[in-house]
């Protein structure tokens, strides 16, 4: 009908059947208000979009999306959980920060044997892993091994020191490997 209908049910409205038919809603506005939850269930795809942009939000969180492949979750907290694994892939940079001074970034993980983290920065031999900190710590429950495809630098502005509870061994696994101390 042209202009305004009114649907009222007191047992609920159902629109479509159970067959597997589609229903469209064309409407230059859609506005839907419910006094409690509203559910989207779907066995397919879910599809949320608009050409200038999609919003979805209330006074404290939102998500936005702007119609060109951009989505920007505001929340006071996010929380992901996955009851099995979650995938980051960026065909460009992907930035985690945090601008809080108390704030830190923690990467945990539960894994009991093998590969437990990777930082696999080895596309290319100019390719630099680059961790600026005011104070390093590595502290490791077994063996420590660094392979090196080049030289090996440690470099300290004061005292470097190299201390162990067995045997300090420089320079022993390469049989006439010169060692040099002190300098020239």
């Amino acid at each position: 009908p042209s202009g305004s209908a009114n649907l009222n049910g007191a047992g609920g409205i159902n629109i479509g059947t159970s067959a597997d038919v589609a229903v469209d809603f064309n409407a230059s506005t859609l506005d839907i208000d419910a006094s409690s939850a509203i559910t989207i269930d779907s066995t397919s795809t879910i599809v949320i979009s608009g050409d200038g942009g999609a919003t979805l939000s209330d006074d404290t969180e939102g998500l936005a999306y702007d119609g060109s492949g951009n989505v920007d979750f505001d929340a006071v907290q996010l929380d992901i959980d996955a009851s099995d694994w979650i995938k980051i892939d960026a065909a460009d940079e992907i930035e985690v920060t945090t601008t809080s001074a108390d704030g830190h970034i923690t990467l945990h993980s539960a894994h009991t044997a093998g590969q437990a983290i990777l930082i696999d920065a080895n596309a290319h031999a100019g390719s630099i892993l680059d961790v600026d900190a005011g104070i390093l710590t590595v502290d490791t429950q077994g063996a420590a091994t660094h392979t090196i495809g080049g030289a090996f630098l440690v470099d300290g502005a004061s005292t470097v020191g190299i201390q162990g509870a067995g045997t300090i061994s420089v320079g022993t696994a390469d049989s006439g490997t010169a060692v040099n101390i002190g300098h020239s």
